[in-house]
């Protein structure tokens, strides 16, 4: 067991591009991901995940002897406990904030919660208009494993969240918006290298799918490194994927509200990041 915590944090919003920042982080030779995603290890105060990691022993077995080790918890964001237990234990931690349009991310995650059976409520409207009860433990889905992520319209107002990060990480939080992210990624990718000191590299495989194959023999070899209790929480069946023609659609009215709703808390944003969100995002 290598007993180093982890130095860069990929922390969030869900749905807004950090899988594929983590597939892109773990091709640099000089960067090692975890091979499980999001361990939420430093998230305490929040629903433990199936996929979650809960002891220091084994948090600690998903990490190498590299000059970078990296996790991609989503949940870290709207976490009110995992900066400051990320900032106690990882001093000197880079953290990857990454953000995109809220009612996008709201659709998105809604679409996912429909598929892995988190949510049982196909009308997204109807989802958000739960968002109070859920809070209060009622109208939960019998097969949701995340009460937690039921909370879109909490989930996906940022100023308070990215505000507490860069309090407490200062000058060692990148946010990256979703649409610069997609817009030129390999200049992304440029930045964020330089940004958490790894030495510039272009041999990107930006093909999700050929990224995936790109790196499979470096997965397996962490694969087999972990004890069955760990493996065992990377298994597909571990959260089921319904087969289910639901995807998540949003109504004009809808998507004016929640454009509405959200609007103060972007203007925040946009000052907190010095980034005009508002002509970027209500274009």
């Amino acid at each position: 067991m290598v007993n180093n915590y982890p130095n860069l944090f990929v922390v969030g919003a869900p749905r807004s591009g950090t899988t594929a920042m983590c597939l892109y982080l773990k091709q640099h030779p000089s960067i090692h991901v975890s091979i499980l995603k999001e361990p939420h290890y430093f998230a305490t105060d929040l629903m433990v995940q199936p996929h979650a990691i809960t002891e220091t022993s084994d948090y600690l077995k998903l990490f190498a002897n590299s000059a970078i080790n990296a996790e991609g918890s989503v949940w870290y964001l709207t976490s009110k406990a995992a900066a400051h237990n990320i900032h106690t234990h990882c001093k000197g931690a880079k953290v990857i904030i990454m953000l995109r349009r809220p009612w996008e991310q709201i659709q998105s995650l809604h679409s996912l919660y429909l598929r892995t059976g988190n949510e049982d409520q196909s009308d997204l409207e109807r989802a958000i208009s739960l968002c109070k009860n859920r809070r209060e433990g009622k109208c939960i889905p019998p097969a949701s494993y995340f009460h937690d992520g039921l909370q879109y319209l909490n989930n996906a107002s940022y100023y308070q969240h990215v505000k507490r990060y860069i309090e407490i990480f200062g000058k060692n939080v990148k946010v990256i918006l979703f649409d610069d992210f997609i817009k030129d990624t390999r200049r992304i990718m440029a930045e964020t290298f330089d940004f958490i000191g790894a030495a510039p590299f272009d041999d990107i495989e930006f093909d999700q799918q050929q990224a995936t194959l790109k790196i499979r023999n470096t997965a397996l070899r962490q694969l087999k490194q972990l004890p069955d209790n760990i493996r065992n929480k990377l298994h597909r069946n571990h959260v089921r994927v319904h087969k289910t023609g639901q995807v998540s659609s949003m109504s004009r009215p809808l998507k004016q509200y929640l454009m509405n709703y959200y609007y103060t808390d972007i203007q925040s944003t946009a000052n907190l990041l010095e980034r005009d969100l508002i002509g970027l995002w209500y274009e």
